[in-house]
């Protein structure tokens, strides 16, 4: 017998690397049919898979999926599939709904992103063979490395192939492309989308997509409240979709705040919400509660603001959610509500806050422009030190101030206190829109948002609000000048 040729032996070594992912595809494909939410975790297409009958009912489920079909069975895939003779024939060849079924039984979904990880290291694999770098000789100690321990690997090769090559970097002319640039922002492209107050919305150029803002203050000062008033108003306006990722206020708590919002700022009627934890409404005020849930259901269109109440915090979990309402739904922005370490991470104190961190990456890594381009809107409780101090910055989070990093605007906010108030010791000027000077009246509620980060603008003024909280109302009147603490 004649010896094997090098391209026999190559095209062997490439079939038996696809027949071993065989088990990882079928047990992938199977997993998101137990659980759809896996899809938004696999970061798949159809050509990622080599296995004729997996490569099927994967491109199946990912076209329910994109039909926002929530749950498959037999009666589901049953229509899908009837739409086309083709794709009805390969169904009754590949055993039907009785193999999905059969499979889902044995199949754990633990264990997907071990699945995932053989699917898509065994592609590296195939992508490299296929470029001729000699995978087959490498084999045996490819295939107990890891995929980023391959990587490292792969790239350490590179590295030192290029070490004594001087590769120039691209000059660009300066020159080219100026009125483009002013036509982009001419055209809004890079406005951010606008909260209700205005002051806001110049400061930091909005909602831009792409980043995270962060909100921070200390517990019952009213985080919920603030992020209410300048996120929904305008979603409402401009049928903008958006999902809250609530873990201390449940839907009915949204609920009732966004009605006396309306029924304050809309229909400028009078209404506090402590009435609704009294209850026995009069006439009169079921007459403005109708009317103000009659022009909510008139104004939010079905699916525009979206919510998830968490039963405990895990931040991979908002991940999967966030992918899945931009995906499925064309979702932009998010509120999460409010930032907490995972339910079930060590408490001990180092490193608590390193994993708040590292879920503040992973998070951003999901949502930048080179990603999804989403934008995240989220709340924090400043660090006990902040109560002591009138200037609040960074080190106002206390041990936790790293989670900023990814944050591109950081709003840091408290009640003006009485001295600052007209007559007081430490009384603050306020400087209105129009360049009127004010101070702020005793009889009346102020906060006072510092910004600890503002990669859209300043940062050594503060914006100086006129709230009432229990209607729901903010106006912005200006901005002062707190000296620091020292």
């Amino acid at each position: 017998m004649s010896e094997k040729t090098d391209k026999q032996r190559r095209d062997e070594f490439r079939a038996m690397l696809t027949k071993q992912k065989n088990n990882a595809e079928s047990y992938v494909v199977l997993s998101i049919y137990k659980n759809l939410e896996l899809m938004q975790d696999c970061n798949l297409t159809v050509d990622d898979f080599h296995n004729l009958e997996w490569k099927y009912y994967f491109a199946i489920a990912k076209k329910m999926i994109e039909k926002n079909i929530q749950t498959i069975d037999d009666i589901v895939i049953g229509v899908t599939v009837s739409e086309n003779e083709q794709l009805q024939k390969m169904y009754d060849d590949f055993g039907g709904w009785a193999t999905i079924q059969n499979g889902m039984t044995f199949v754990q979904e633990e264990n997907f992103d071990s699945y995932l990880t053989d699917i898509k290291k065994t592609n590296v694999m195939l992508r490299l063979h296929d470029l001729n770098f000699p995978v087959m000789e490498k084999f045996e100690n490819y295939k107990v490395m890891s995929i980023e321990k391959l990587q490292s690997s792969l790239e350490k090769v590179l590295a030192s192939v290029f070490a004594d090559v001087d590769i120039e970097e691209e000059v660009e002319d300066l020159s080219v492309g100026m009125w483009d640039v002013v036509m982009e922002a001419h055209e809004g492209k890079m406005a951010g989308f606008p909260y209700a107050s205005a002051m806001l919305t110049e400061a930091v150029n909005g909602q831009a997509l792409g980043n995270i803002t962060m909100l921070s203050a200390n517990s019952g000062m009213g985080k919920t409240f603030l992020t209410l008033s300048q996120i929904l108003p305008n979603m409402i306006a401009f049928d903008e979709k958006l999902l809250i990722l609530a873990n201390e206020e449940d839907r009915k708590k949204w609920q009732r705040e966004i009605i006396v919002w309306v029924i304050n700022n809309v229909k400028k009627g009078s209404f506090e919400k402590k009435r609704f934890q009294q209850g026995k409404f009069n006439a009169d005020e079921l007459a403005t509660l109708q009317e103000a849930t009659d022009w909510l259901k008139e104004k939010m269109k079905k699916g525009i603001i979206s919510f998830v109440n968490f039963t405990s915090f895990n931040m991979n979990k908002a991940i999967r959610m966030i992918k899945k309402q931009s995906a499925v739904h064309g979702t932009k922005y998010f509120i999460l509500d409010t930032l907490k370490l995972d339910s079930d991470s060590v408490n001990e104190n180092a490193q608590a806050w390193l994993s708040l961190q590292q879920n503040m990456v992973k998070l951003y890594d999901v949502i930048k422009p080179s990603n999804r381009n989403l934008h995240v809107w989220v709340t924090y409780q400043l660090g006990k030190s902040a109560m002591m101090s009138r200037y609040l910055s960074q080190n106002s989070l206390g041990v936790s101030k790293n989670v900023v990093d990814v944050v591109s605007t950081l709003m840091l906010v408290r009640k003006a206190l009485d001295s600052e108030k007209k007559g007081g010791a430490n009384e603050v000027k306020v400087k209105t829109r129009n360049g009127k000077i004010i101070e702020m009246d005793k009889e009346k509620e102020y906060f006072i948002m510092f910004l600890g980060k503002n990669r859209m603008g300043e940062t050594h003024q503060q914006l100086v609000f006129e709230v009432d909280m229990g209607r729901n109302i903010v106006v912005g009147i200006g901005t002062c000048r707190i000296e620091q603490d020292f």
